[in-house]
């Protein structure tokens, strides 16, 4: 049997790992790690949070011999272990370490009652976590960027990074970007998926490797289809193949929406109106969230070009009493941050007295989404056996009509009949020195054969998501989330190479 050395690593002090799997109970509950695209629908274009669970002797039998050494608050708590506390797995086979999962723990349980087992059950989040929780701020429109190049400003967003970055060169080229973004409701992982959805199939997700995990990576629409190299084949020597042949998978009614935009000629509309009088003691300073809106009708819109700095008179006006009163002016203070959709405005009173403010306006070149245009495209003899399975297709950063109408069809012809395709696979990894090099080895994008007689299955697919086991004794279960290779031969512009297996190759 194949054994590689397992380590649960914990940062109980800043920049020092420690690791505590001696405490680790794989009896009571297995070292369970997950992470990348656990989907494989078209839109699962963006890794969800990942999780790892695992269970700690919190009792006497443990490393330190103490009881609560795993309660966070208990008198004898290990010093470092608290929520939010990095921890990672550490797989070190042939001399080389393997980093498969790095993230900071949300939930530490220790199990209460003098009488039952001592054991603090704990889940940890990766760090797509922080991608879903956290709000945009003041994101300013950026213009003629590939995906991979807006991605630094989202991160740049972000208190908490990941450890590091790893880029693909986008495709398609969008004219606009952050222009039809809520900062109350869009989070960064949100903003990810519609980039990789503009991307027309652009891939976010973390990766493990061998010098500390945490590798945020971001895929083009051509990173899979360059990618020939096949990592490791699994002929017949999976535990289970789930294998899907059946009419869920089948689009035979396409609809791709693109947005044409209009821009005001100048800066001079109206974006935001305060709607009442207020007042700013002697020294003091408020901030206040201005949201765009659409002066005809209301509605929240985008702009550009937003008139910075405000200008007396222009844009307010700052009195000493309520009203229309102007005396004030040169003594309000202002700093702006301007973004897409909000401006953040911080306003200080420099005067020895109150000051009212009269009058709060903003001025900008407001951009205006029309109603989309919705391309069609449908095979009618797949309709006329199967009935209508739609799909729609949002580019919101497009507004290209030919873009639209290439769109619809290719993912009409792509995903009009019925295919063979993997889901997921699984396999015991200390079998072979193959199956733990491919378990170690394999990551998200990862391209791998598979060959399974039951199914006669015998294709290329991609690596989409990761689950793993670690159970009693070292063994090592691994689970792939898998898609399929695309077996249509295309060319793809701006390489050299010909009759390549294509994944959204156009």
């Amino acid at each position: 049997m194949e054994e590689a050395t397992i380590a649960l690593e914990a940062e109980l002090s800043v920049g020092v790992w420690t690791d505590i799997m001696g405490d680790v109970l794989l009896g009571v509950v297995p070292l369970h790690g997950e992470y990348g695209i656990r989907e494989t629908g078209l839109d699962a274009l963006v890794a969800r949070t990942g999780f790892l669970r695992f269970a700690l002797d919190n009792g006497e039998s443990n490393t330190a011999q103490k009881k609560g050494y795993y309660s966070p608050g208990h008198a004898d708590v290990r010093v470092g272990f608290d929520e939010s506390m990095q921890v990672r797995t550490k797989f070190t086979y042939g001399g080389t370490p393997y980093y498969k999962w790095v993230g900071r723990v949300s939930a530490p349980r220790p199990t209460a009652g003098l009488f039952r087992e001592r054991v603090t059950n704990v889940q940890a989040v990766d760090w797509m976590d922080q991608a879903a929780a956290q709000k945009i701020s003041q994101l300013a429109i950026q213009t003629d960027k590939r995906f991979d190049q807006l991605l630094p400003s989202i991160l740049a967003d972000m208190p908490i990074q990941p450890r590091a970055t790893s880029f693909a060169t986008g495709v398609e080229i969008l004219s606009r970007f952050f222009d039809t973004d809520s900062d109350e409701k869009m989070s960064p992982m949100s903003l990810m998926a519609k980039g990789c959805r503009n991307e027309l199939g652009g891939l976010v997700y973390l990766k493990g490797d061998s010098a500390g995990g945490e590798t945020l990576r971001f895929d083009s629409r051509h990173t899979r289809p360059l990618n020939q190299t096949v990592l490791a084949t699994l002929d017949n020597t999976m535990q289970e193949l789930e294998v899907e042949y059946d009419r869920s998978a089948v689009r035979n009614l396409v609809l791709a929406k693109i947005y044409p935009k209009k821009v005001d000629a100048a800066a001079t509309t109206v974006l935001y109106t305060a709607q009442q009088k207020f007042s700013l003691s002697p020294g003091q300073s408020i901030t206040l969230i201005l949201a765009y809106r659409d002066p005809t009708t209301g509605r929240p819109i985008s702009a550009t070009e937003v008139v910075s700095p405000l200008v007396g008179d222009t844009h307010y006006k700052f009195g000493s009493s309520e009203g229309s009163a102007n005396d004030l002016n040169a003594s309000l203070g202002q700093s702006m941050t301007i973004g897409g959709n909000t401006t953040r405005l911080l306003l200080t009173n420099n005067a020895a007295v109150t000051g009212w403010l009269n009058l709060l306006v903003l001025w900008g070149k407001g951009i205006y989404v029309y109603d989309p245009q919705t391309f069609e495209s449908k095979d009618q003899t797949s309709i006329n056996k199967r009935g209508e399975l739609t799909l729609t297709w949002e580019m919101e950063q497009h507004d290209s009509p030919v873009k639209g109408e290439a769109t619809a069809a290719y993912f009409k012809n792509r995903l009009s009949l019925p295919r063979k395709v993997p889901k997921r696979v699984s396999f015991i990894a200390n079998q072979s020195a193959a199956l733990m090099a491919a378990f170690l080895q394999g990551e998200p994008s990862s391209r791998i054969r598979l060959k399974e007689t039951m199914n006669a299955f015998d294709a290329d697919c991609f690596i989409n998501g990761i689950a793993f086991d670690v159970l009693p004794g070292g063994r090592i279960k691994a689970d792939w989330t898998l898609v399929p290779a695309d077996t249509n031969a295309f060319f793809i512009w701006n390489t050299s190479r010909w009759n390549i297996d294509a994944y959204w190759a156009f």
